[in-house]
């Protein structure tokens, strides 16, 4: 008899029935007496298996949430267009920024989003992006700024120094462009910022 097992917590841990149905994850039962166990958190599209010590995340998917225009963090850049998503320990931001007010200068950091709980990273780190519009694009760094730093859990964008052809400030409808990911090691989020967009894939279908 073949015996589906899951790796967590660095050890192979046999799975035992079905899963079970828990309301919230905060109504998952006792870890240690649930060895093996799959519980599917109602209407969070995640799994949780128990190693005995505690509910590891099997998977869960946030599915795709559209930001809303005024989550930017920088009042420069209010036309927004940003999507987020957690799909297990991983995040994808994608989107653009629309720069809104004339003036701010090309080297500033810009600051885009602030990553609520469930979304962090534990480390800084630094993605390719893009600025349109100012003739050419201009390439950027996108930083996700990690716990403890100056600008915590905020995604920034800095564009390249020495980029030949910069004007020296931004014009309104400027675009700011960016595509990154990042593994956290955050929790599953309690809520989820700004709104669903499309649907989360089944995972106890009956068909």
């Amino acid at each position: 008899m073949t015996v589906l097992k899951a790796y967590i917590g660095g050890t192979w841990v046999p799975l035992t029935g079905a899963p079970s149905i828990a309301a919230t994850q905060a109504a998952l039962p006792a870890a240690s007496s649930n060895v093996g166990r799959v519980f599917y958190v109602s209407g969070t599209a995640t799994l949780y298996v128990s190693d005995g010590t505690q509910w590891r995340l099997a998977y869960g998917d946030t599915g795709v949430r559209k930001l809303a225009a005024g989550d930017s963090a920088d009042p420069n850049w209010t036309g927004a267009s940003i999507r987020i998503r957690r799909l297990n320990n991983t995040v994808y931001l994608t989107g653009y920024l629309g720069c809104s007010i004339a003036g701010q200068a090309t080297t500033a950091v810009i600051s885009v989003y602030l990553l609520p709980l469930g979304f962090r990273a534990p480390v800084m780190s630094t993605y390719f992006a893009g600025i349109a519009g100012l003739g050419t694009t201009i390439p950027a760094w996108p930083t996700i700024l990690s716990p403890g730093t100056a600008l915590a859990n905020t995604v920034t964008v800095q564009p390249v120094s020495g980029t030949t052809g910069r004007p020296a400030t931004f014009a309104v409808n400027d675009r700011l462009i960016l595509s990154c990911s990042w593994t956290t090691t955050d929790s599953w989020p309690s809520t989820l910022p700004g709104t669903a967009e499309g649907t989360i894939p089944g995972l106890l279908d009956d068909d």
